[in-house]
């Protein structure tokens, strides 16, 4: 797992990107809790300033290759700067842990090349988060955005995380 450039403004936009070696320490240490291994693909971990939007918490983006070629990186995983910051260390392990799942790795023998995928959260992947996170760390989640950008109840139930 590798991060690059510390940060960078979006151009015509009020946003910024940041490197997040606190996110990518995270990271690791799922990777060696769970043996994930994403081998040889590199992943970089950046928060979104102030936010990705108001009703999406992370995004996790497989890379152009133009991307690739200049950044080193393989697939991006952002959170909300904002989110983050609001969050306690196992609701950002959860988080991190849910956006990990949704990289699918393989190698294909018969052509030796190693692919990557991005895939959609499937409800098996929540049922292990629940079971080891406790069944409210999505709530949870939920409540902190909605609590940031004063929601409403059907709003907050439209959060993605």
């Amino acid at each position: 797992m590798s991060t690059t450039k510390e940060e960078s403004n979006i151009s015509g936009s009020q946003k910024q990107i940041l490197s997040s070696p606190e996110m990518a320490h995270i990271a690791d240490q799922i990777s060696v809790e769970k043996n994930i291994e994403f081998s040889p693909f590199n992943i970089g971990f950046y928060l979104c300033s102030p936010n990705i939007s108001k009703k999406t918490v992370s995004k996790v983006t497989k890379t152009s290759l133009e991307l690739k070629y200049f950044s080193g990186l393989d697939a991006i995983i952002q959170v909300s700067e904002e989110v983050w910051d609001f969050l306690e260390y196992e609701q950002k392990k959860a988080l991190v842990y849910q956006n990990l799942l949704r990289i699918s790795t393989s190698f294909k023998s018969k052509t030796q090349e190693h692919s990557l995928k991005i895939v959609q959260t499937e409800y098996a992947t929540f049922h292990r988060l629940n079971d080891e996170f406790g069944s409210d760390w999505y709530k949870t989640i939920q409540e902190v955005v909605s609590s940031l950008y004063d929601l409403s109840s059907p709003e907050e139930n439209q959060v993605k995380i």
